[in-house]
């Protein structure tokens, strides 16, 4: 079969625009900029400056632990924006080992988009045997982070990763919230012992990820019932026990509408916990009962409140933001322009 000239060079146009869409779009996402070079060599140049007065030993330019602006500008600007964003936490590392002082947090994982990966087919899973709660990605290689683990037991609590060039000090970020752990290798792992405070941000959160010199990231949904199975497995309560100094709870009426949407209409009857630090929920009191759907509102004491709901049926944790422009109205109401909370008694 024979084809013109001109069909020709219609078909390579159709095969070459075929072949860059999808890749394209996703390659020019993770590009860095100017812009973005700049945050990062100031960034590192100020901090490597002061470890380098300090301890001169820090300067190490194999791991690109200097302060020469111009040198981490041109490597920015040659390699993708994620591998950027990871350099610049893992050289912070390499300088709080060196100075042995915390670092200010690189500016990048403000201004940064999350890195692009693809769909991971990972869910958590709860061994009530051996008192874990884990998730593997599967589409990562072995020791680049495929698997997440949380163990509990005697000697408390540790997250596990298969990560093959971990530091001795790197953040684990629960969205946007940040703890600094200093990890240490056990055979073909990393580990590092974390507290009951992290343990609930990934019972509670929607992403985790550890800032290694990549930028390593997981899905947290499923996780609090995996969690919640760890923690029965060690003989802890999967949620903690209100005292009574904590807050009490009342009886009355509650009504949650989400983008005009009725959720929750109990005219008596429905429990309100009543925190002692000015928060309440509705349709939940803490201690047993948690209705399909429940909602938080936490005022910051200047007339306003964030507010928060379980977001589906069946979810334990208020953990889906729906503002934090509250205002207090009649009848016991909270309103903004997307939600109404009410308690009454």
């Amino acid at each position: 079969m024979r084809f013109g000239i001109k069909k020709l060079l219609m078909i390579c146009a159709a095969v070459m625009a075929t072949a860059i869409t999808a890749p394209d779009v996703r390659a020019q996402s993770n590009l860095t900029d100017p812009a973005m070079c700049k945050q990062y060599a100031g960034f590192l140049r100020s901090m490597v400056n002061k470890a380098i007065q300090q301890n001169g030993s820090c300067l190490d330019w194999d791991r690109g632990v200097h302060d020469v602006y111009q040198m981490h500008y041109n490597w920015c600007l040659e390699n993708p924006r994620d591998s950027v964003v990871g350099a610049a936490d893992h050289i912070r590392n390499l300088v709080i080992d060196c100075t042995g002082q915390a670092q200010p947090v690189s500016p990048l994982q403000m201004s940064a988009p999350a890195p692009v990966y693809p769909t991971p087919q990972a869910r958590w899973i709860g061994d009530g045997q051996y008192c874990e709660a884990e998730i593997r990605v599967p589409y990562r290689q072995e020791y680049h982070s495929q698997l997440l683990r949380l163990t509990a037991g005697s000697n408390g609590f540790w997250l596990i990763t298969d990560y093959y060039n971990a530091g001795s000090v790197a953040d684990v970020i629960v969205d946007g919230r940040r703890f600094t752990q200093r990890w240490e290798r056990e055979s073909d792992v990393v580990q590092t012992q974390i507290g009951m405070d992290l343990v609930q941000a990934l019972k509670q959160g929607n992403s985790v990820g550890i800032a290694f010199d990549q930028y390593m990231d997981f899905p947290l949904s499923g996780s609090s019932a995996a969690i919640d199975t760890m923690l029965q497995c060690a003989g802890m309560r999967p949620e903690p026990q209100v005292s009574a100094g904590q807050g009490r709870v009342i009886y009355g009426s509650c009504k949650l509408i989400v983008d005009g949407v009725q959720y929750i209409n109990i005219p008596s009857n429905c429990p309100i916990f009543m925190a002692s630090d000015g928060r309440f929920q509705i349709n939940s009191d803490q201690r047993g009962y948690l209705g399909d759907y429940f909602a938080e509102i936490s005022p910051w004491g200047d007339g306003t409140a964030s507010g928060h709901w379980n977001g589906s049926p069946g979810s334990t944790h208020a953990q889906a933001l729906l503002g934090e422009d509250f205002r207090m109205g009649s009848g016991g109401c909270w309103h903004n322009g997307r939600a109404t909370i009410c308690a009454a008694r």
